[in-house]
């Protein structure tokens, strides 16, 4: 009997979910539900991010600072180079993971939050979001 677990299949869905991580640098479980399961229960998005940790190759990774600190999902280098084969981002090497600073944690928090306002918003459709992290890779609106 095979122990080890199926591969992942990742989905046009699963591909923007992950996009959108990487253009965000990180994203929080409570970012994660506001921008793609806004109309279902928490529990959906931690269940999602959980997949993509549990995944075969992982793309996911959970990081907390301290135990009182909120969990912080990045991009595991699999991912980068899944994205980066389909032509999805630009990055600089796409087999190193982003590197995190506690200090910078509550205002990337903010930011993702405020993005994620934006794009729900119907009279801003037409807004073109490129987060300092994008900027830093190379990303631009053309």
């Amino acid at each position: 009997m095979d122990q080890n677990p199926p591969v992942f299949k990742i989905r046009k869905k699963d591909e923007a979910r992950l996009a959108y991580i990487h253009s965000n640098k990180f994203i929080t479980l409570k970012s994660f539900h506001r921008k793609f399961f806004k109309n279902r229960s928490e529990v959906a998005a931690w269940y999602q991010l959980e997949k993509f940790i549990k995944s075969t190759p992982p793309y996911i990774e959970r990081v907390r600072g301290n135990h009182f600190e909120q969990r912080y999902y990045i991009l595991k280098s699999t991912a980068l180079r899944f994205l980066d084969d389909k032509g999805l981002i630009l990055v600089r090497d796409p087999n190193k993971q982003v590197k995190l600073r506690s200090e910078n944690y509550d205002h990337d928090t903010n930011v993702t939050a405020i993005r994620v306002a934006f794009e729900e918003n119907p009279e801003l459709k037409n807004v073109f979001w490129v987060s300092d992290h994008e900027i830093r890779c190379g990303i631009s609106p053309e």
